[in-house]
């Protein structure tokens, strides 16, 4: 029983013989069939193995994958739309940990933080008693410009506007004295200058200009980073994108067309620089919506208004000055003070100005210039402009609601006391 059982392969039925010499030697189909058995195993494992290790070839390979789209910074929360994958790879910022939008603004910001310097300017207030004190405010600025002799630096005209002296620094407690170069109150801008022999004199000799770029070419949802002053504290950076493009407000009587934007832009930072993601500034930050209920909300003189400006202060180019503040007058407005809805209010006259030295007094209405009809701020800004300095004007006005006059004004360049 023993000897048979370990024979039953042998065997196809129970008629069949083991196999020997006497039968001819001719193989049994049992054993035959155990072959291609044996065979169809092997061949399935071979192709189970291929199968398998294809399968661990194609996962590393994903995986890898993976690990260069995380590299180039193809993300779903990535901003950076002008920066292209292969500027990371020049990137100077070599921190794995960092993400490919993360990386393009810490290196935007080096590039850019060294032509953003703080500005401290100092006023004189006289008091009831005829004493003086004085009160130190912060603001920002924009090296664009520089020569053998001078560095160049725009800012908002508010940010050094009754200064008694103005003094710049590169985010330490080194101050250098600046000159006034000149400004454009119409467009709250200004130009400053400090001399290199004074920066050499405090150890800074390594000074960088920023170029501008075009801002037509921003729409909303483009990145930006602002950098400024903020709150005093030198100079800060924070990132958002564009809210609004070409936005009109007004601004201390002033109509500014803005870049508006949810980065933050705090007391401080007015001066400073809004740069787009090729590092170039796009906007000069002006003003923040001063509302408790309304939280990032930032405007910046577009780069394109500002352009024109700077060169005509930098050429000594300035055009004719009114030196009024105004205001349109709604309907309502109209109707509450029983005024003719038509022209602008003068709400302010600034001193040493063409309208100061006239016979135009605060809450006249000017209602033409020479043959021109005004009823806009757009209007007055547009007939001013087409004047050259030193030409005598007719300015036709609406005096306490009821009686019109004709004041002659002689146009004058805008005033400009150094500090």
């Amino acid at each position: 029983m023993g000897e048979f059982e370990k024979n039953t392969d042998y065997y196809q039925n129970d008629s069949e013989q083991p196999y020997s010499e006497n039968n001819g030697g001719a193989a049994p189909k049992k054993r035959t069939k155990k072959i291609w058995k044996i065979f169809a195993a092997f061949i399935g494992c071979t192709l189970l193995g291929f199968l398998i290790g294809s399968g661990i070839v194609f996962i590393q390979s994903g995986l890898k994958n993976l690990k260069n789209i995380d590299k180039a910074g193809l993300s779903f929360n990535d901003n950076a739309d002008d920066v292209k994958s292969k500027d990371f790879k020049n990137s100077k910022t070599k921190d794995s940990s960092l993400g490919y939008a993360s990386a393009v603004n810490v290196d935007i910001i080096k590039k850019v933080k060294p032509a953003v310097v703080c500005i401290t300017s100092t006023t004189q207030t006289e008091t009831f008693f005829d004493m003086f004190y004085e009160s130190d405010s912060s603001g920002s600025g924009i090296i664009f410009s520089k020569n053998d002799e001078n560095v160049y630096i725009v800012t908002n005209n508010h940010v050094i506007d009754g200064a008694k002296k103005v003094n710049i620094s590169f985010d330490s407690d080194v101050f250098i004295p600046a000159k006034l170069v000149g400004k454009n109150t119409a467009s709250d801008l200004a130009v400053i200058s400090v001399s290199i022999e004074d920066l050499k004199a405090k150890g800074i000799k390594d000074i960088k200009a920023i170029s501008f770029g075009d801002s037509d070419n921003l729409i909303e949802g483009s990145s930006v980073i602002a950098i400024g002053n903020a709150l005093g504290e030198g100079n800060i950076a924070t990132s958002g994108v564009v809210s609004r493009v070409n936005k009109e407000i007004n601004v201390s009587g002033r109509q500014l067309t803005v870049i508006q934007t949810d980065a933050a832009i705090n007391p401080g930072n007015s001066g400073g620089a809004l740069i787009n993601s090729k590092g170039e500034v796009v906007g000069i930050n002006t003003a923040k919506l001063s509302m408790n209920s309304v939280e990032g909300v930032g405007y910046s003189i577009t780069a394109n208004s500002a352009k024109p400006i700077i060169e005509k202060i930098m050429n000594n180019q300035s055009a004719p000055f009114l030196g009024v503040y105004i205001s349109d007058i709604s309907e309502d407005f109209a109707t509450a003070y029983n005024l003719p809805q038509t022209g602008v209010m003068i709400t302010q006259i600034v001193p040493r100005s063409s309208a100061a030295a006239s016979e135009l007094k605060e809450t006249d209405i000017i209602t033409g210039i020479d043959d021109k009809p005004i009823f806009t701020k757009e209007q007055l800004t547009d007939a001013i402009s087409s004047y050259k300095i030193g030409d005598e004007i007719s300015v036709k006005v609406i005096r306490n609601g009821r009686s019109m006059k004709t004041i002659k004004v002689k146009l004058l360049a805008e005033p400009n006391s150094n500090f």
